[in-house]
């Protein structure tokens, strides 16, 4: 008797669990597929409208400019810059975005230098430059925004004149050991004073002289004038008569400043001294 084997193969095709975990696979890599390109699209539309924004917060600090620019030597009111902050929210050309302007004045080390700031009373000029921070918004999220910041600094003057005064009219004579004080301003050929100036002190000698040290802050904007002779060693002297003569002796007082690359000299008028 013959013995037949029988052949128990497993028929071809995939089983219901094999199949199921493949359109699992399948459709992960589809979601994972779609989630990137929505993220990629969000990007690409991020990005089309942080261009829009910064096109226009550009264009918003150009009307700034041509402001700042026609204000002249009113740069230093800050009713000039009224103008500039109640610039209007929404612009025409750019109907998708909302604006809003701000202005600050900085204070800046003068000379601008690290070891200026370093003083315990550092000279600062605290008129001068004013910052102006444009932010240009196209959405609700606090990324949805482009802020621009530009600085200005104010206008050179021509021809200014510096002026020397005193604060109060000084004895004449001034006696020995006495002090007068006075001011010293830069102002534009219209008058109008010119801030954030430092300024040194001298005495000019005619036929006497005396003791000069600016007071107050370092900016020098006040000296004071004393009726005696600084020695050698920094000790202050009565100054001495003049042997040779009774009248009194005159002098001046001489004010220097640097502006815009130039020296610029102020003088007193004379002031006689006590013999």
């Amino acid at each position: 008797m013959r013995n037949f084997k029988v052949n128990r193969r497993r028929p071809a095709g995939l089983t219901l669990a094999e199949t199921v975990v493949a359109l699992f696979v399948l459709l992960s890599c589809i979601a994972i597929f779609l989630t990137f390109m929505r993220s990629l699209l969000g990007e690409g539309r991020r990005a089309r409208q942080q261009t829009l924004a910064t096109a226009a917060a550009e264009s918003r600090l150009a009307q700034v400019e041509a402001l700042v620019y026609q204000m002249g030597p009113n740069f230093y009111q800050n009713a000039a810059w009224a103008a500039i902050s109640g610039l209007p929210a929404s612009d025409p050309a750019f109907p998708l975005i909302n604006f809003a302007q701000q202005v600050d004045l900085l204070s800046v080390a003068a000379p601008c230098g690290a070891l200026e700031a370093t003083q315990s009373q550092p000279r600062l000029m605290t008129e001068s430059f004013r910052q102006v921070e444009v932010r240009a918004r196209w959405g609700w999220r606090p990324q949805d925004e482009v802020v621009l910041i530009r600085r200005f600094a104010g206008p050179c003057s021509t021809n200014p004149t510096l002026r020397v005064e005193p604060l109060a009219v000084p004895p004449n004579p001034l006696p020995r050991n006495a002090s007068a004080n006075f001011r010293a301003s830069l102002v534009d050929p219209n008058g109008r004073p010119i801030p954030d100036v430092s300024f040194g002190w001298f005495v000019e000698v005619v036929t006497g002289s005396a003791d000069v040290r600016a007071s107050g802050d370092r900016m020098g904007r006040q000296g004071t004038l004393t009726h005696q002779i600084r020695m050698l060693d920094g000790s202050l002297a009565p100054g001495s008569p003049d042997p040779f003569s009774a009248s009194p002796r005159r002098c001046r007082v001489k004010v220097k400043c640097h502006y815009h690359g130039q020296d610029i000299w102020g003088m007193s008028d004379e002031i006689s001294l006590a013999n």
